[in-house]
C-alpha cells in the first residue's frame, strides 16, 4: 500500500519531464556512486580477508633460517682473512614446521575479534548507505519546498503586477494617491525579493543533491514524489523493527563483541602457550663432511610482557568491554528517539496539511471577494494588499509543510524497512 502526498502536487507534476527521475531513482544512484559506500565496501574487503587471516593462524608455521660462520675450533689461531675465506663450506639451513596445541584462548579470541570486526565493517557500510539515503530525502525535500516557494512567489508576482497596473491606472484618473503606489510597488518589491531567495534555495538544493548523486542536476531532471511508502501506525512495532534494522545497533553490537574477543586475548597472554615443532637442520661442516639433522621438539612458550603489563592490559580491555555494553545501550535509545521523532512529526504534518489547504482555498477566495469589493469601493487598497500577502503566505506554509511531510514519512521509512526493499 502506498500513501498520495496531495492533489496539491499532482497539478504541479505536469510541468515536469516524463523521463525525470524519481526520488527512490536518485536514492539508488545515490546508494551506488557515493563515495563514502565504496569506502564502506573496501572495509568489508578488508574485513573477509582479516577473517580467512585468524582462520589461517589454527594451521602450522613454516619457517627457514640460513646461518653462515666458521666453525674452526682454533678460531683464535686464524686469521680474518682465512674466516672469511672459509665461510661459504660453514652454511647451515634450518627448516621447522611449528603448530599450536593450546595458546590459552588467544587464537580463538583472534578468530571471534576477526567475525565480529567483520560484522562490524558491513555494519558501517549499511549505516553510511543509509546516511546517504538521509542525505539525499533531504536535500530533495529542500528542492521541492524550494520549487513550490518559486511557484507560489511567480504567482504572487503577477498578481502584484496587476495591483501595480490597476493602482498607477487609478492614480492617473485621481482615484487613488501617490501612498497606494508606493504601498504597491513596496509590497512587490519583497515578493520579488522573496522569489529570489527561493530561487537561491532551489540552486543550493541541487547542488547538494548533484554531490550526492555525483552528477549535476536540474529541476526539469526531478520528478516531484506525489507516492510516499506506507509506514505503520504502530510506534512500537516501528521502533522494534529499527531497532532489528539499524545499522547502528548494529556496529555497537560488533564493537561490544569485538571488545569481548580482546579480554580474551589479552587473558591469554597470562598463560603459558603449547607448541610442537618439527626441525630439520642440513648443511657442510668444516672438513667438508655432510651431516643432517632433524627433530621434534614440544614446548612452552609465555609472552607476559615487561613487568605486569600484561595483567593491567587485561584491566583495561575489560574496561573497554563494559564501556562498549553502555554505547550500545546509547545507540538502541538513539535509535527510539529517532523514530519516535520522525512518527510525532508525521502525524503532525498529517494534522496541518488538511489546515494549510483549507486556509490555501480560503486566501484564494479571500483574496478574489477583496478584489470585488475594493472595485465597489467596500474594501480599501490597504486590505486589498494584505490579502494579496495573506495569500502568498498561505502557499508557502502548505509547500513547506508538503515537502517536511514526505522528508518526515521518507525517513520514518528509511529507519523502519530494509532500504534495497524500499528502494526496488
Amino acid at each position: 500500500m502506498l500513501e498520495k502526498i496531495s492533489t496539491f502536487l499532482i497539478v504541479f507534476l505536469l510541468s515536469f519531464s516524463a523521463s525525470a527521475e524519481s526520488l527512490r531513482e536518485l536514492i539508488e544512484v545515490g546508494l551506488q556512486s557515493h563515495p563514502s559506500v565504496s569506502a564502506e565496501e573496501y572495509r568489508v574487503a578488508s574485513g573477509e580477508a582479516d577473517m580467512k587471516t585468524a582462520r589461517w593462524q589454527y594451521y602450522p608455521t613454516l619457517a627457514l633460517q640460513f646461518n653462515t660462520g666458521d666453525r674452526s675450533s682454533a678460531f683464535s689461531e686464524r686469521s680474518f682473512s682465512d674466516s672469511f675465506e672459509d665461510l661459504d663450506d660453514n652454511n647451515t639451513t634450518t627448516v621447522s614446521l611449528e603448530q599450536p596445541l593450546w595458546t590459552g584462548g588467544r587464537l580463538r579470541g583472534g578468530l571471534d575479534r576477526a567475525n565480529a570486526a567483520f560484522r562490524d565493517a558491513s555494519g558501517g557500510l549499511e549505516q553510511s548507505r543509509q546516511n546517504v539515503a538521509l542525505e539525499i530525502v533531504q536535500a530533495y525535500g529542500d528542492w521541492l519546498s524550494a520549487i513550490l516557494r518559486v511557484k507560489g512567489w511567480q504567482e504572487s508576482l503577477a498578481i502584484h503586477r496587476e495591483l501595480i497596473a490597476t493602482v498607477t491606472r487609478r492614480f492617473e484618473e485621481g482615484l487613488a494617491s501617490n501612498s497606494d503606489r508606493l504601498l504597491a510597488e513596496s509590497r512587490l518589491n519583497s515578493v520579488v525579493a522573496d522569489l529570489v531567495e527561493a530561487q537561491a534555495g532551489e540552486r543550493v538544493a541541487l547542488s547538494s543533491l548533484s554531490q550526492l548523486v555525483g552528477r549535476e542536476m536540474a529541476s526539469s531532471s526531478i520528478d516531484i514524489e506525489d507516492i510516499l511508502p506506507e509506514t505503520s501506525e504502530d510506534i512500537e512495532g516501528l521502533i522494534e523493527a529499527a531497532l532489528s534494522l539499524s545499522p547502528a545497533v548494529t556496529q555497537a553490537q560488533a564493537q561490544t563483541e569485538v571488545a569481548q574477543a580482546d579480554v580474551l586475548v589479552q587473558r591469554s597472554s597470562t598463560k603459558p602457550a603449547f607448541f610442537v615443532r618439527i626441525e630439520h637442520e642440513f648443511g657442510t661442516s668444516v672438513s667438508q663432511q655432510s651431516f643432517k639433522d632433524s627433530r621434534i621438539l614440544f614446548g612452552v612458550r609465555t609472552a607476559f610482557g615487561a613487568g605486569l603489563s600484561s595483567f593491567s592490559a587485561a584491566d583495561s580491555s575489560r574496561a573497554t568491554y563494559q564501556s562498549s555494553l553502555s554505547a550500545l545501550e546509547a545507540s538502541r535509545r538513539i535509535v527510539r528517539e529517532q523514530v519516535q521523532r520522525e512518527y510525532f512529526l508525521k502525524s503532525s504534518f498529517e494534522s496541518r496539511l488538511q489546515s494549510l489547504r483549507d486556509s490555501l482555498s480560503s486566501s484564494e477566495e479571500v483574496f478574489a471577494s477583496y478584489r470585488r469589493q475594493f472595485l465597489e469601493g467596500r474594501k480599501t487598497w490597504f486590505d486589498l494588499l494584505n490579502s494579496a500577502r495573506d495569500l502568498a503566505q498561505s502557499s508557502n506554509l502548505l509547500a513547506d509543510a508538503e515537502a517536511a511531510y514526505l522528508v518526515t514519512t521518507w525517513r520514518l521509512a528509511i529507519l523502519t524497512n530494509s532500504l534495497n526493499e524500499l528502494v526496488h
